[in-house]
């Protein structure tokens, strides 16, 4: 598996190869661990104490298919409506958003859900097989809170501030 550096699938630039992935033991969350460092200036925040307010209204980012599987060839924003808890693919700890002005769709997997600036979660499964043009589909945003303790262990880096 290669991981590219870009909010642009046309020109992604230099891939890095990922050595290995870690799955947690709970929920939809696996780390990749590139077999170089990545030349990046600034990471994402990460809040791994959020928990789940309904009626928040935040955002979500994916390259997933566009309405009526349009592909996409640029990093894609939505802004959603969180709902409540619900569950991830594997069962684990989720966050059920519905979509204001756009919503998750197939390639959107593992893409964030941003609150207040911190990723909080990340896409796991959509309640329609395809939701074509219905920018409202619902969909589950597997917590990192979950697994916060794992991913420090795993990653070494301080997601618990």
């Amino acid at each position: 598996m290669n991981v590219y550096q870009s909010n642009d699938q046309i020109d992604r630039g230099e891939p890095i190869a990922a050595d290995s992935v870690h799955a947690a033991p709970a929920g939809d969350i696996a780390l990749v661990h590139l077999s170089e460092s990545a030349p990046l200036n600034s990471y994402a925040d990460v809040d791994a104490n959020y928990e789940v307010t309904p009626g928040d209204t935040d955002s979500i980012f994916g390259y997933g298919l566009g309405a009526n599987k349009q592909p996409t060839t640029t990093l894609r924003t939505a802004t959603v409506t969180i709902d409540g808890t619900s569950t991830d693919a594997y069962y684990g700890i989720a966050a059920h958003l519905t979509g204001n002005s756009g919503a998750a769709n197939h390639g959107d997997s593992g893409g964030p859900l941003v609150v207040n600036g911190k990723v909080v979660a990340v896409c796991s499964t959509g309640d329609e097989n395809d939701p074509g043009a219905n920018i409202n589909a619902g969909s589950n945003y597997v917590l990192l809170s979950q697994s916060a303790d794992w991913i420090e262990t795993t990653s070494g880096v301080d997601v618990t501030p």
